[in-house]
C-alpha cells in the first residue's frame, strides 16, 4: 500500500504531503503486525507506544525525550488503531512544532491510568511536551488536529483536549477500556 501510494502522489503531490501520508501508512502497518501478532484480540497499550514512538527516539539511551508512565492496558483492535495514529501524529508535530524539534531540550512525559466508573473502565491519558518553542494554537485545523480530535471521540466514544499552552502542549484523553479476564 505505501509503494502504491508513494507511486501515485508521485509529481501531483509535493514531498511533505507524501511524507505525511507515507509516515501515516508506516503508523497503521505498524499497528496491524503488533494485532497480527496477537491474532487480532487485543495488543498492550505500552506496545502501541513502543512500536509508534520509536522512530521519534523513545528509546534513544543518548538523550532522554519521553518518558513512559502507566499500567499496561489491553486495547482492542479498533483502540489499538485509532491510539497509533493519534501518538504518530502527536510525535510528528512534536518534532515539527513541538518539544522534539529543537535537539536534546524537549521532553514529551507519557501517563496514564485506569478508573473504574459505573459505566465500566476508563482510561485517563495525558501526552504533556516540555522543552520546546513556545506553543501557538494552530491558525488551521489539518489532518492531524481532526483525527486526534474528531477521530478518537468519534471511533472510541472518548473525549480528547488539546490544550496548546505556551510551555508545551498537552493532549488530555478519556476512553472506556476493557480489562482482560482476570484483571
Amino acid at each position: 500500500v505505501q509503494a502504491i501510494a508513494v507511486q501515485t502522489l508521485r509529481g501531483v503531490a509535493d514531498k511533505e504531503v507524501v511524507d505525511a501520508f507515507e509516515g501515516r501508512i508506516l503508523a497503521l502497518s505498524k499497528a496491524h503486525t503488533l494485532l497480527g501478532r496477537e491474532l487480532w484480540k487485543s495488543v498492550g497499550l505500552r506496545d502501541v507506544i513502543d512500536q509508534i514512538l520509536q522512530p521519534f527516539g523513545l528509546n534513544d539511551r543518548r538523550v532522554r525525550h519521553f518518558t513512559v508512565q502507566g499500567d499496561d492496558v489491553p486495547l482492542q483492535p479498533k483502540a489499538a488503531l485509532t491510539l497509533a495514529m493519534v501518538f504518530h501524529e502527536l510525535a510528528t508535530n512534536a518534532a515539527k512544532y513541538g518539544a522534539l524539534s529543537n535537539d536534546a531540550a524537549g521532553k514529551i512525559d507519557i501517563t496514564w491510568q485506569v478508573e473504574p466508573t459505573p459505566q465500566g473502565d476508563r482510561m485517563r491519558l495525558r501526552w504533556q511536551e516540555s522543552g520546546g518553542p513556545p506553543v501557538k494554537p494552530p491558525s488551521r485545523k489539518g489532518f492531524g488536529s481532526r483525527l486526534i480530535e474528531g477521530g478518537l471521540a468519534q471511533d472510541l466514544d472518548g473525549e480528547v483536549h488539546l490544550d496548546y499552552d505556551p510551555a508545551g502542549l498537552v493532549c488530555r484523553i478519556a476512553m472506556p477500556v476493557t480489562r482482560q479476564v482476570g484483571q
